[in-house]
């Protein structure tokens, strides 16, 4: 590859275009008193690592976008690229808002599911245009795992709280057969 001022700019515009996401996502993130009276699981980094592990993650996204932009070979890949991209940037933003926001651990736990997905779609999808921009995303694969089993992780630690609450909504409502969503 090589480094024009065509190729700064790609990269520049994917860098921006990442950090923008990780900046959204980290200014809906609050570790309040809300958070920090959860459960965690043993095996959770401290919260100071979150920063440097993010910063990997949105890294990786913006240099496996710039390669693949880099080759991609007209407007349909073009926008291939921008779908996927969008979707996981839109998925990414969506799991800090639920997560943080809404303080539903349980919920971010189906979310993510689907953020994972997204990953899985841009290593497909971005194969055909780029493979080792593709290879770049592989790894956002396995953190994205990674962070999936610690949200797993959480709804497990905060099962009897979650429980005791589901206890007290069926007694106040005396019996009655409601399905509610939690990480059981």
């Amino acid at each position: 590859m090589q480094i024009n001022s065509a190729t700064l700019k790609t990269f520049a515009i994917a860098f921006a275009l990442s950090y923008l996401t990780a900046g959204i996502g980290a200014g809906l993130t609050e570790l309040g008193p809300w958070y920090f009276s959860l459960k965690h699981p043993e095996w959770k980094p401290p919260d100071p690592y979150f920063g440097v592990i993010w910063s990997t993650i949105f890294t990786l996204c913006a240099i496996s976008g710039a390669l693949a932009w880099q080759s991609a070979q007209g407007p349909n890949d073009k926008k291939r690229i921008i779908l996927l991209f969008a979707t996981n940037a839109f998925l990414n933003i969506l799991w800090s808002a639920i997560y943080f926001k809404l303080q539903r651990p349980d919920y971010a736990v189906f979310e993510v599911v689907f953020l994972w997905l997204s990953i899985l779609f841009l290593i497909m999808g971005l194969w055909r245009i780029n493979k080792k921009g593709s290879s770049v995303t592989d790894t956002l694969l396995g953190m994205g795992q990674h962070c999936h089993c610690l949200e797993c992780g959480h709804c497990e630690a905060q099962r009897p709280l979650l429980t005791s609450k589901l206890t007290s909504f069926v007694i106040k409502n005396q019996g009655n057969i409601t399905i509610l969503s939690d990480c059981t």
